[in-house]
């Protein structure tokens, strides 16, 4: 993988037209070159941000090292009475590699972002970037941004005593909000397909996982994204996740923020189905990502 940044030296132009008296002159072909080339920069701005998303995909398996925790003791299923549960937690913990998924991401998105002052069409993206916490900087989070930014009372119960780092970064494209909804859709997708991207392989041989399947394509503007049903294979009862590695909300102002928590790891909480008569079969639970 390779990123290159180029900058390239064009003239300014002071202006397109002059007044001389009874005549006027105009730069009609310098004033088209010119939009050309914002044409230009809009083309590769969108090729670049394309070639984020491919990166990003790319990178994730090899960012987080997966792991078992929290493994609970066999208990009787209300749904199915000839049946235990047995919960666990996946977890999805960052590595050496994450740091340079991090860097990648926010160093492309800031070289291309213009000056709020300078752009005269485009859009604005809007990320919330939460950083793993130490205790040095623990007691200079405030309260109100933990009620702004966690509007879920589960990811709330999730991080009451562990409160992110928040960094709220804007960058502003040359591209339309059209695309800006398109980007953050497809990052969605991704980062949400890597979440459940996991197999748990028991010591009979048997594997538990969970895909996505089509539902259906919702119009969103001029473009088609596709809705996912969850479904369970194996001995997967219930999967239910405790964070995001992408979330997203609308502040008062109608702006959509996305929160990105790649340096905060992942946590799929899982339940698992075993039939009564089989338990004293199983001794040993394994966690990979499914090829």
């Amino acid at each position: 993988m390779v990123t290159v940044k180029a900058t390239v030296c064009i003239s300014k132009l002071i202006s397109y037209a002059k007044s001389k008296g009874a005549s006027a002159e105009f730069a009609g072909a310098t004033f088209a070159q010119s939009m050309k080339i914002k044409e230009l920069y809009k083309q590769n701005e969108a090729k670049a941000l394309e070639n984020l998303l491919t990166q990003v995909k790319f990178m994730l398996p090899s960012c987080y090292d997966l792991g078992l925790s929290d493994i609970g003791e066999p208990e009787e299923s209300r749904n199915s009475p000839n049946c235990y549960e047995v919960a666990m937690n996946v977890d999805f913990k960052p590595n050496a590699n994450t740091k340079v998924l991090c860097d990648l991401f926010l160093n492309t998105l800031k070289s291309l972002s213009l000056e709020e002052s300078s752009r005269d069409q485009g859009s604005e993206l809007r990320f919330i970037w939460v950083s793993k916490l130490n205790k040095e900087t623990k007691h200079n989070i405030r309260s109100r941004l933990f009620n702004m930014i966690i509007k879920d009372d589960n990811l709330k119960d999730n991080f009451k005593g562990n409160f992110p780092l928040l960094s709220d970064i804007h960058i502003f494209i040359r591209n339309s909000d059209e695309f800006e909804e398109r980007f953050w859709t497809q990052l969605n997708n991704i980062t949400t397909a890597f979440q459940y991207s996991f197999v748990i392989t028991d010591n009979l041989g048997g594997k538990s996982y969970v895909e996505q399947k089509k539902h259906k394509e919702v119009p969103y503007w001029k473009h088609q994204f596709v809705s996912y049903d969850l479904v369970p294979y194996g001995c997967i009862e219930s999967c239910q996740e405790s964070n995001y590695f992408v979330s997203s909300s609308v502040d008062a102002h109608a702006d959509t923020n996305i929160y990105v928590m790649f340096e905060e790891g992942f946590r799929m909480q899982i339940k698992l189905k075993i039939p009564k008569d089989d338990i004293a079969k199983y001794s040993k639970f394994d966690v990979s990502f499914r090829k």
